[in-house]
């Protein structure tokens, strides 16, 4: 039996790009396994003590092809020239127009994503053989900047309802004992990073509007804190939860926190919409019905089911006619559901498998 061809995937971070790229994705049995290379694992490593561990991998493991997803450091180089001495194909993955960074975005992304990050970015997608973009609108905007270069579109996100079979139990009984000690309230909730900040600020006005209006209406953040004059406003009747990149765990937490409603905002712009429907498929894979601002890419995701969609000056009366409607939340989940099958395990393992095409060198 002919051994398995490995994928070497060096990535900026082990978070949810990764797990939802490279880790949920099912990959057909004679695809290659994905190997996950961390870019903190190699901060401190010499070119030669990195270039020795890279031999070493390619020798041991089969290595067919390496992916670079949103990795421009350290090393990227050595990387290139290995892959060319060894006939290895190299692709560049992303999952943000990482050229087009809002200046509102926060001067903490603006510093990490700029000028010299750019000529980093730029200089790793020019040495790969092929770039595997994340949404077909992001893959549009990439084939624009490069066009003499393969471009190919992946699913971007995958949905694997949580929990599985090993957490079931642990997970429901936590999610039950939330919904019972939370039973009098209602819990309108958003899970975002820092860099929603912007997003978030769409939907404020009606949420402060509905905690005024009701008061068994609670307001709760994961990853991003509460704005402060909501907080001081409103005391206890809103909380926020500490961002992670622990993403299993994100997704455990989630589940069990079991809210009444999920918020996806964003700002129509060019960079938001060449994202992924990720946060909508983390509500849905929780259990969670959402809303979503009626802008690529939820719009893409949603497809015909369009009752999840709100346009900016519609969050005040999407919610309040939600938050009575026990049924058409849990219509608009099941709608949310059938949608999200088109980026279940197989679909997207089949699709990387496709975009990697190790039969003919990645081309």
């Amino acid at each position: 039996m002919a051994e398995q061809a490995a994928v070497l995937v060096f990535t900026e971070h082990l978070n949810a790009t990764w797990f939802l790229n490279f880790v949920a994705p099912a990959v057909p049995s004679d695809g290659p396994q994905l190997i996950a290379r961390a870019a903190s694992n190699f901060s401190d490593a010499s070119p030669d003590a990195f270039l020795a561990g890279l031999e070493a991998d390619i020798a041991r493991q089969n290595v067919r092809g390496i992916i670079l997803s949103r990795y421009v450091e350290p090393h990227v180089d050595v990387i290139t020239q290995c892959c060319q001495r060894h006939g290895i194909p190299l692709f560049f993955h992303i999952d943000d127009y990482l050229f087009a960074v809002p200046a509102d975005l926060g001067a903490v992304y603006l510093e990490r994503y700029g000028a010299g990050f750019r000529a980093q970015l730029d200089a790793a997608i020019s040495g790969c053989d092929a770039v595997l973009c994340s949404t077909p609108y992001l893959a549009g905007l990439m084939q624009a900047r490069y066009p003499d270069k393969r471009i190919r579109a992946l699913t971007g996100t995958c949905h694997l309802p949580y929990p599985g079979p090993r957490l079931a139990l642990r997970s429901r009984l936590a999610r039950l004992r939330q919904r019972l000690a939370t039973r009098q309230n209602i819990t309108i909730g958003y899970a975002g990073s820092s860099s929603h900040v912007r997003d978030l600020q769409l939907c404020l006005p009606a949420i402060e509007q509905l905690l005024a209006e009701r008061p068994e209406v609670r307001f709760q953040t994961f990853g991003i804190p509460v704005p402060a004059a909501l907080r001081e406003r409103w005391g206890a009747r809103v909380s926020s939860i500490g961002y992670t990149r622990d993403y299993t765990g994100y997704l455990a937490a989630l589940y069990e926190l079991g809210w009444d409603l999920g918020l996806a905002p964003l700002v129509d712009d060019e960079f938001n919409r060449a994202k992924t429907a990720t946060k909508l498929i983390e509500y849905t894979a929780c259990g969670i019905p959402a809303l979503c601002s009626d802008v690529e890419p939820y719009r893409r995701a949603y497809g015909n089911a369009t009752k999840g969609l709100v346009s900016p000056s519609d969050w005040y009366p999407a919610m309040q006619a939600l938050l009575d409607d026990v049924a058409t939340r849990r219509q608009l989940l099941a709608a949310a559901e059938q949608a999200a099958m088109a980026a279940a395990p197989g679909i997207a393992g089949r699709t990387l498998a496709r975009a990697l095409d190790l039969t003919n060198g990645g081309s």
